[in-house]
């Protein structure tokens, strides 16, 4: 298995009996699949700059990078000052007041000042880079130690909520209700106080950000699903994508936009219909920009793109040196991104031209390495199943609209591997 730089050879003997014929590899793929692997999101230090979205407050830009630092810079791109931790900073930030929350690789939640200065920090047992949600009391976030926490704003804990595996999911607001996703599939409805209203089990891990809108909350899997939910936990609707997807849907103008790692950021209605979309060479950025005339578009290959919101052609298109992963805003004629080059951009939001840029400490771009790497022998169980003319395949695939496929009823998902075996072997170009 290859992902991301990391490689690691799989061999296994199987004894067969010739009277099952043609064999799909199913059982296999199903027990490497819950077995202990990489977390997907582990970066090694360097000066990237990852995930997570840029703050502008007072006249000064707020971001994190991978050379654990976060910084503060002006709006020409000169640095104000910077706070060190000590581990990676992927993820996203909080400002409320005067007050700036963030998490770290160092399994530390802080609270600093706009001015740079620890106001405390709050220790758990995971790296954090899930996004904070400011409350009026409380601040919110998910953790690598499976856990989602609220903290009063001077640091001590007022709950936390158990799930069964990372939360890399940054949570969001209802109807009094919180939202979030975990890597152990589910979407989880928690009351205010921290107890479970329901959850809500996908076939894929939910590491993105949910969003809500008019008693709908919307969310995308692994399982290359992008789901609709009520308030109560009913499925609404589900519509099949072609990538896996990590990105977070947001709604603009009564539409919602979806990255995917196929490249192609997608427009659906509220209802799941797909109305259009933007095709990318590789993985999207996490969280597309508007500025009421265009979309901005970041992309692994390493470019950024505006797109026309009126007829969806190019606008233009500006190359970086690096990786964009992140989600950039719209201020004062600029486009702010960070890029996992090492720096941090200011485009022109007219013509795609740098104004300035500011490189982070370190010139090396950030290694993807992994949390979990066997040593030994590694024991699997191993199922075979006959092949058959009605392979799940044939169900994932019903009900397809256009390029993608909504599916309206909820009991033709299953809990299995959805998909065919050749979706999941396949390789996205310097990816997989």
């Amino acid at each position: 298995m290859k992902a991301y730089g990391y490689q690691q050879d799989i061999s296994f003997t199987a004894k067969l009996d010739p009277s099952f014929g043609s064999l799909q590899i199913i059982g296999m793929l199903e027990t490497l699949r819950e077995a202990k692997k990489p977390t997907l999101f582990n970066i090694g230090e360097g000066g990237s700059i990852m995930v997570g979205r840029p703050l502008v407050k007072g006249g000064r830009i707020f971001f994190g990078a991978a050379d654990r630092k976060l910084y503060c810079i002006d709006l020409q791109g000169n640095k104000v000052w910077d706070f060190e931790t000590k581990g990676p900073l992927i993820g996203y930030m909080a400002i409320d007041g005067d007050a700036i929350y963030f998490g770290s690789y160092d399994h530390n939640f802080y609270a600093i000042s706009t001015d740079g200065e620890l106001l405390w920090k709050f220790p758990t047992e995971g790296k954090i880079y899930s996004q904070p949600l400011v409350l009026k009391d409380l601040i919110i976030f998910g953790s690598e130690d499976h856990k989602l926490y609220a903290l009063t704003k001077d640091g001590r804990l007022a709950w936390k909520f158990p799930s069964k595996a990372q939360v890399p999911s940054g949570p969001c607001l209802g109807k009094d209700s919180i939202y979030f996703g975990s890597y152990d599939r589910n979407l989880y409805c928690l009351s205010l106080e921290g107890s479970l209203k329901w959850k809500f089990e996908s076939n894929g891990m939910v590491l993105c950000n949910p969003a809500y809108h008019r008693g709908a909350i919307y969310f995308a899997s692994y399982d290359k699903r992008l789901y609709s939910l009520g308030e109560d936990g009913q499925h609404l609707w589900t519509y099949g994508l072609k990538g896996e997807c990590f990105a977070s849907p947001v709604i603009y103008k009564e539409s919602v936009y979806l990255g995917s790692d196929d490249g192609m950021m997608r427009v659906f209605s509220l209802g799941g219909r797909f109305l259009w979309g933007f095709q990318t060479r590789d993985m999207t950025g996490n969280e597309p920009a508007f500025d009421g005339r265009n979309m901005y578009v970041v992309s692994a290959d390493h470019n950024i793109y505006a797109v026309s919101l009126k007829d969806h052609s190019l606008v233009w298109k500006a190359s970086t040196r690096g990786l964009n992963w992140g989600t950039p805003i719209v201020f004062r004629g600029m486009l702010l991104n960070g890029c996992w080059d090492c720096n941090f951009y200011a485009f022109s939001i007219k013509d795609g031209s740098v104004l300035w840029k500011f490189q982070t400490s370190s010139t090396v771009q950030s290694p993807f390495e992994p949390d979990f790497a066997p040593k030994g022998e590694q024991t699997f169980s191993v199922v075979w199943q006959p092949a058959t003319e009605s392979v799940r395949e044939d169900k994932y695939r019903s009900g397809k609209q256009q390029e993608g496929g909504m599916e309206s009823l909820y009991g033709s998902l299953d809990t299995g591997y959805m998909g065919s075996k050749k979706e999941y072997v396949r390789r996205k170009k310097g990816y997989r």
